[in-house]
């Protein structure tokens, strides 16, 4: 399985969204100090997990922008020529992931992965 996309709103630096575009052979990701790279790494993680980098899921409002009111992460991922698409959404109050459009839980969604 691998990202062919992703797309980080209102998550840590990136306030406005950032669409990513992935194919198999991205070896790195490579920028200046201060650029998002780190958040890129911390946006998946959230996406597919619902925990921040230190293993919290009880503190995601530290990882709103802080000049957002909301934030949002969604990657479409490949397997097999079959494509997922992966959304997690924070309003400031609850957190909501869908998997091709559906609510799930991170459990249900940890099976597809």
């Amino acid at each position: 399985m691998f990202i062919k996309a992703l797309e980080i709103e209102g998550f840590k630096g990136y306030q406005e969204k950032v669409v990513f575009e992935f194919n198999k052979k991205i070896e790195g990701i490579i920028g200046e100090n201060g650029t998002g790279k780190s958040s890129i790494g911390d946006s998946i993680r959230w996406l597919l997990s619902g925990y921040d980098a230190s293993g919290s899921d009880k503190n995601t409002s530290i990882l709103l922008n802080n000049k957002s009111k909301k934030m949002r992460v969604a990657a479409v991922f490949e397997e097999d020529g079959k494509e997922i698409k992966a959304e997690r959404t924070y309003d400031g109050e609850t957190a909501v992931l869908t998997v091709n459009g559906k609510g799930q839980t991170s459990k249900a969604f940890e099976s597809l992965y």
